[in-house]
């Protein structure tokens, strides 16, 4: 039984401020582990290996008219909650991102052929629908901001420039990405699956070895910034998932 988008909306909003500590940032950052644990989370749960799928659907049915067009409009708006409506759509952009081939340069064929292919669109470029990005995607994460402020936490979106203005968006969000993940899980072997460092320790591993890594995770190694805490609990739990598999 498919998931409705509402209860995905509910459960990644609040699973992403569930462990953030007041006044910190918080980063979007969704992948298919992320998913699945959302989907243990859910009432019935939804089984590990169906909870992509299920959230991709939910997403598809939300937004995607039967032109095969995006319609974001009735996202624009809050729940009784007061959660924005956004949030699961904002996660599929953020996802998308995440599955991002390494590039040289952010490359918006890159992430919009992710894109389109999760909403199951057959298109080029921007999805049909979302031509004008300060119309659709822009006021989608201004309310994302606005509501992690209310409960007290740090918006975290950062904007690009020139033809990435708007798709930094999301890509700001995936601070390790799939790409990345497998050039960890090299580093990971020259640690050794023996080892057994705590998240700061396994930070600093990783960091000797940079030159096997992608640009990407490479320069967010180089100046963390206020990213610090959120990259290093990503890097172990990669580091968690490797030793597991």
């Amino acid at each position: 039984m498919l998931t409705n988008y509402s209860e995905w909306n509910t459960q990644i909003a609040q699973y992403f401020i569930s462990t953030a500590q007041e006044g910190t940032g918080v980063y979007l950052s969704v992948n298919e582990d992320v998913l699945a644990d959302i989907g243990t989370r859910m009432v019935p749960p939804v089984r590990d290996m169906d909870s992509v799928e299920d959230f991709e659907h939910s997403v598809r049915a939300e937004v995607v008219t039967e032109d095969g067009l995006v319609d974001l409009s009735p996202l624009n708006s809050q729940d009784s909650d007061g959660k924005p409506r956004a949030v699961a759509f904002l996660a599929a952009q953020v996802l998308a991102a995440y599955r991002m081939a390494e590039d040289k340069e952010i490359s918006p064929t890159n992430y919009f052929e992710r894109l389109n292919s999760l909403l199951g669109i057959e298109a080029a470029g921007r999805p049909p629908g979302m031509e004008r990005a300060i119309e659709n995607e822009q006021p989608l994460w201004d309310m994302w901001n606005s509501w992690l402020l209310r409960q007290g936490y740090l918006p975290t979106v950062e904007n690009g420039s020139g033809p990435t203005l708007y798709i930094t968006l999301p890509i700001s969000q995936s601070l390790v990405r799939q790409a990345d993940e497998d050039k960890l899980a090299v580093v990971f072997g020259l640690i050794g699956p023996g080892s057994n460092p705590d998240m700061d320790v396994l930070f600093y591993q990783v960091s000797r070895y940079k030159a096997y890594l992608t640009r990407h995770l490479r320069e967010m190694l180089n100046d963390p910034g206020t990213r610090y805490e959120s990259l290093v609990d990503e890097i172990y739990t990669s580091w968690l998932d490797w030793k597991e598999n």
